[in-house]
């Protein structure tokens, strides 16, 4: 059995200053720094105690930042490995994420995507980022350990999952499995059919208490009270069509549907002229029970079980 918990970094200083982030060294935030305290919390929830676990990073300050959180609880050293690291953007990295924008190249929909130039120089293709990621996964899957965390980035979160479900590399072109900044995303083997279950995708329930003490925005004002509005009218029956073909002849309109388990009678009002005078008792555990009222008052009502 083995169990693969795989964090993506949380909040860093590029997130809120609007630039590329790939292998720019950014460091968490104090908001980061806070959430990464509560996921190595959330892990520690996760994983019994006394139970052997090994750490794996990313070697940028923002994942190997939240990696020290972790590392201090569980009592282990981080494994620092740069090819956790995001994909590469080249020369884009650290400058405003429009500047990218505006030379960025997107993949074909149909055709090559894994050896795509992207229009940046110096930037990884998807297939040079792929392999660095699924070569660093089976070195740490030779490992027998049962509880193996693993501290990452959003966008290499998509080739850590591809690599554990055993996804071949030329078939990861239109794969991504996105995350939000800080989740948990929990993979397991069971001992049985050694099948691999992608348990859960990107969890931030943990984030709550990280961002409790952030100031939050004031409540929309209540809207003004609506005007008082008339009682509704009581419930009527509506006439009902019996099922039958597209141009099938019409039927009689009074017909009535009731779906019954225990015994009723059903009274229909007379108008002033005396018409749609009926009732009729039904009875227990028939389920779908007809009721079909004749228009000729005092005629007996026909009751279909």
């Amino acid at each position: 059995m083995r169990t693969l918990h795989v964090v993506t970094h949380p909040e860093a200083t590029h997130h809120l200053e609007g630039v590329v982030g790939g292998w720019h060294d950014a460091p968490l935030t104090p908001t980061g720094i806070s959430a990464a305290f509560s996921i190595a919390q959330a892990l520690r929830a996760r994983i019994p105690d006394g139970a052997e676990v090994e750490l794996f990073c990313s070697d940028l300050q923002r994942t190997s930042r939240t990696a020290e959180e972790v590392a201090e609880l569980f009592g282990v050293k981080p494994i620092l490995d740069r090819r956790l690291r995001e994909k590469s953007y080249g020369e884009a990295e650290g400058k405003p994420q429009e500047w990218l924008e505006r030379r960025f190249v997107p993949p074909p929909a149909v055709g090559e995507r894994m050896d795509h130039d992207e229009g940046v120089e110096g930037a990884e293709t998807k297939a040079v980022w792929a392999r660095r990621v699924y070569a660093v996964m089976d070195e740490i899957l030779q490992s027998p350990c049962t509880h193996q965390i693993i501290v990452t980035h959003g966008g290499s979160l998509t080739f850590v999952v591809a690599s554990w479900i055993r996804m071949p590399i030329e078939s990861a072109g239109y794969a991504s499995f996105r995350a939000s900044s800080g989740s948990i995303t929990t993979l397991h083997e069971d001992d049985f059919f050694h099948n691999r279950h992608v348990v859960s995708l990107g969890d931030t329930l943990h984030l709550g208490s990280a961002h409790a003490d952030r100031p939050q925005p004031d409540p929309p004002a209540a809207p003004p009270p609506s005007p008082a509005l008339a009682p509704a009218p009581p419930p009527r029956w509506h006439r009902q069509r019996r099922p039958g073909p597209p141009h099938a002849p019409r039927q009689t309109p009074q017909q009535l549907t009731c779906l019954l388990d225990q015994p009723v009678v059903v009274n229909l009002p007379v108008d002033r002229a005396g018409r749609f005078t009926a009732a009729g008792s039904l009875a227990p555990g028939s389920g779908s029970s007809r009721l079909r009222m004749s228009p000729t008052p005092g005629k007996p009502v026909e009751h279909t079980a």
